[in-house]
């Protein structure tokens, strides 16, 4: 849990989805999940996730008054990285 809770609260994982974020920010939401899965994960994401993750990025962009689309895009690479997926190698 503690490794967790870094990944979520940490500003230098926060700048770096922020920074990472800005480097998808000019492509479609669902290419942008495309390539986040793929540079992270090395694999692309299965429908369902694509379409969650396309969904999160809608409703999380629509949350924020200014600048959504940014933040959501950081928010949800900050999520990529968090996934166990991503933190543990099998």
């Amino acid at each position: 849990a503690p490794q967790a809770l870094f990944l979520m609260n940490n500003t230098l994982v926060r700048a770096s989805a922020v920074d990472w974020a800005k480097t998808l920010a000019a492509l479609p939401a669902a290419d942008a999940v495309r390539t986040a899965y793929l540079r992270a994960l090395g694999r692309a994401p299965a429908d369902a996730e694509l379409a969650a993750a396309v969904e999160f990025l809608r409703v999380q962009a629509a949350s924020y008054p200014a600048g959504g689309a940014q933040l959501a895009l950081a928010d949800f690479c900050q999520a990529v990285v968090s996934m166990n997926e991503f933190v543990y190698v099998e």
